[in-house]
């Protein structure tokens, strides 16, 4: 019986008559061996002329092969996103365990900076602050992760001074290329616009 309950064989007679009034049929089958294995197939069958008659001549390809490489397909889908759900997932969290800490750091170096210290102390503090707010924004970057994959992160598009950047990266550079022996100086070309429109958190990382 078909699926909808019908016996095949009245539902092959239908599909063949069709074919013979129409001209040609295709449709899907699920055939039975002597053993018991099911075969789904495609069935063809074509009017063709027969002496002064016509009669319906049939073609069955063998499917299985397509729809194992379907189903195949559609494991493998699941499976992407699952992992893709995992992934989004793991990185939630970890940026969590990682926002607390920076938070932390970020407000103790605003209660530091209400202080009344010396001004090379306060450059360092500042340039921890600067250090952990970029820090803040590379983690909402790890977050976009799976919005990279997919292609529908979208870029700031704000005026910025790009000589600030620059000095931003410089200070933050400065004092472990110092501890290494290394002399780094920043230049900006004398053509280059004072202000820019763009994204300076993602350059700046």
């Amino acid at each position: 019986h078909r699926p909808d309950g019908r016996p095949s064989e009245e539902t092959a007679r239908q599909l063949v008559l069709s074919a013979f009034i129409a001209g040609m049929a295709r449709y899907e089958w699920v055939y039975m061996t002597m053993e018991g294995e099911l075969i789904p197939s495609e069935v063809t069958l074509v009017r063709v002329p027969r002496g002064e008659d016509y009669t319906v001549a049939g073609y069955i390809r063998d499917l299985r092969e397509q729809k194992e490489a379907i189903a195949e397909i559609s494991r493998a889908r699941d499976l992407a996103e699952q992992n893709a759900r995992a992934k989004s997932e793991f990185l939630a969290s970890v940026s969590h365990e990682v926002r607390t800490p920076v938070n932390a750091i970020l407000a103790m170096t605003r209660t530091v900076s209400d202080l009344d210290v010396d001004d090379s102390i306060r450059t360092v503090i500042e340039q921890g602050a600067r250090s952990a707010r970029l820090l803040t924004s590379a983690i909402d970057s790890i977050l976009d992760f799976s919005r990279i994959e997919s292609g529908e992160v979208a870029l700031d598009a704000k005026p910025f001074d790009v000589g600030a950047v620059a000095e931003s990266i410089h200070q933050m550079l400065a004092g472990e290329a110092e501890d290494k022996g290394i002399s780094l100086h920043t230049e900006i070309a004398g053509d280059l616009p004072e202000r820019v429109r763009g994204d300076a958190v993602r350059l700046e990382q």
